[in-house]
C-alpha cells in the first residue's frame, strides 16, 4: 500500500512539474491570466467575428499598405500613429501562421504595395512550434504572398517578452527568418531596439510581459517609418 501511495505521489509530482514547465515555456503566470480571460473558443469566436468583418470592409482605390499579424499587431491604431490613411490594420488577436496564411486570399484581394508582417507569439505559447517550424510556415505565407507581383513584403522579427525561454525561441526563430530576404523581402530586425541587456523586452514597453504599451508602439512606429 505504502508502494503505491509513494508511486502514486510521486507520478502526481512529475504530473505537475510538467504542467509548470509548459506554462513557463509559454510565458508563467501572464499566460495563465490570458488563458483564463481569453478562452480559446471565445478567441475563435472574436477572431471569425473581426475576420468576417474585415472581409466585408470595400477594397481602396489605391494600394494600401498592410500590417498583418496577431494581437501584438492588432493593438495598434497604424493608420494614426503613423500619419498614413493608406496603412490596413490586418491583425487578429489570438491568430497563428497558420490562420494567417488561411487569410491570404483575402489579402491579396486588396492589392497591397507593401506587407509589414510580425507572427509567431501564438505558434510558439499555444502550439509549441520549434524555431525551425516557425521559420517553414512563414516562408509560406511569405511565398504565397509574393503571388502579388507587385508587392513588397517586410518581415519583422518576432519581438521579446519578458519570458526568458520564449525569447530564446523567438531569436532562433529570427535568425532563421532573416534567410527569407529578397529582391521584395525585407527583414527588419526590431529585436535591438526592444531589448534590455538580458535579452528581455524592456519593462516599460510592454503592458503584459507580452502585448505592447504605448511606448512600445511608437517605439515599433519610428524603426519602420522609413520603410512605409
Amino acid at each position: 500500500m505504502r508502494t503505491l501511495l509513494a508511486i502514486s505521489l510521486f507520478a502526481n509530482f512529475l504530473g505537475v512539474a510538467a504542467a509548470v514547465y509548459i506554462v513557463e515555456g509559454r510565458g508563467g503566470f501572464a499566460y495563465i491570466e490570458s488563458y483564463l480571460s481569453h478562452a480559446p473558443k471565445a478567441i475563435d469566436q472574436a477572431a471569425a467575428a473581426r475576420n468576417q468583418m474585415l472581409e466585408s470592409l470595400p477594397i481602396p482605390e489605391t494600394p494600401p499598405v498592410v500590417f498583418l499579424g496577431d494581437s501584438i499587431t492588432a493593438g495598434c491604431e497604424w493608420h494614426e500613429l503613423l500619419n498614413s490613411p493608406g496603412v490596413l490594420n490586418r491583425g487578429i488577436g489570438g491568430d497563428t501562421s497558420a490562420g494567417v496564411l488561411a487569410r491570404i486570399p483575402g489579402i491579396l484581394r486588396l492589392r497591397p504595395a507593401k506587407i509589414f508582417l510580425m507572427i509567431g507569439a501564438n505558434d510558439a505559447q499555444a502550439l509549441g512550434y520549434s524555431p525551425g517550424m516557425e521559420f517553414k510556415e512563414q516562408r509560406k505565407i511569405v511565398m504565397s504572398l509574393l503571388a502579388n507581383p507587385a508587392v513588397r513584403i517586410y518581415v519583422q522579427s518576432i519581438l521579446p517578452s519578458r519570458n526568458a525561454r520564449f525569447s530564446r525561441w523567438g531569436s532562433e526563430a529570427n535568425r532563421l527568418l532573416k534567410t527569407l530576404q529578397s529582391s521584395r523581402v525585407e527583414f527588419i530586425d526590431l529585436r535591438p531596439a526592444f531589448e534590455d541587456h538580458d535579452g528581455l523586452i524592456r519593462p516599460e514597453l510592454t503592458s503584459d510581459g507580452l502585448h505592447l504599451s504605448a511606448q512600445g508602439y511608437r517605439l515599433w512606429a519610428a524603426a519602420i517609418r522609413g520603410f512605409i
